[in-house]
């Protein structure tokens, strides 16, 4: 079924479940019948509740196995067999607390990755979408507007060196007004683009390598760059 990859992870990666084809799955000893909208190889289900019309329906347990060994457990409402409303979902790669639409993360949630990355805020179609607070356990800090997965629009990302960025951003890299204040004091306020900053007397990069603007590989500069937060069942 799903698993999460949340990248920062993200977050240069844009996952969209929705283009993925689903498949409907039976519950060999129940019968009952669930969607799973993004189906791996070799996985069976067992599910722990109602069935209405021969699919999971009401409040319940949905547990996903693969080889026999348990790899997911989801636990909350279903309708039409599909989970739908509040509930929780646990795998290896972390576990999720908040709102799903036809079996995807849809709406406010909170998911805690199991290398300590953790993402509180909204969520659309499975993917990270509108505004939320995201963090690494590297000290990496980000809160601000996010558009299918990828940092978009105004936010603020602390780096582990007590350097921030404050502005706009698209796809992940400052873009747009903003401004850099470095962990000495530097401060680099103006416009960016695609991550380089450039006011005719200075020069910097965030989130990108020097050589994509075109500086020197010692040019000043922080690396932001996403780490992937979906881990998958599928591995």
């Amino acid at each position: 079924m799903r698993s999460l990859a949340v990248a920062a992870f993200l977050i240069a990666a844009g996952f969209g479940p929705a283009a993925l084809a689903g498949e409907w799955m039976t519950d060999s000893k129940s019968g009952c019948t669930v969607w799973d909208p993004l189906p791996v190889p070799d996985e069976t289900i067992g599910w722990t509740g109602a069935c209405k019309d021969g699919k999971a329906s009401g409040p319940g347990v949905l547990t996903i196995f693969k080889a026999g060994a348990q790899v997911e457990r989801n636990e909350g409402e279903f309708a039409d067999g599909k989970q739908t409303g509040h509930g929780v979902r646990r795998n290896r790669d972390g576990r999720y607390l908040g709102t799903f639409r036809d079996g995807l993360f849809d709406g406010s949630g909170l998911y805690v990755a199991s290398n300590g990355m953790r993402y509180d805020g909204e969520w659309k179609n499975g993917n990270i979408e509108g505004h939320g607070k995201l963090s690494f356990a590297s000290g990496l800090r980000y809160e601000g507007q996010f558009r299918a997965n990828t940092y978009s629009g105004f936010g603020s990302m602390i780096f582990p060196s007590g350097a921030r960025y404050d502005g706009e951003y698209l796809l992940s890299t400052p873009h747009g007004t903003g401004v850099y204040k470095t962990a000495n004091g530097a401060i680099y306020a103006g416009q960016w683009k695609h991550g380089c900053f450039n006011d005719g007397r200075r020069t910097t990069h965030l989130s990108v390598f020097a050589e994509d603007c075109g500086l020197s590989e010692d040019a000043p500069g922080a690396h932001a760059a996403p780490s992937d937060a979906r881990g998958s069942r599928a591995n």
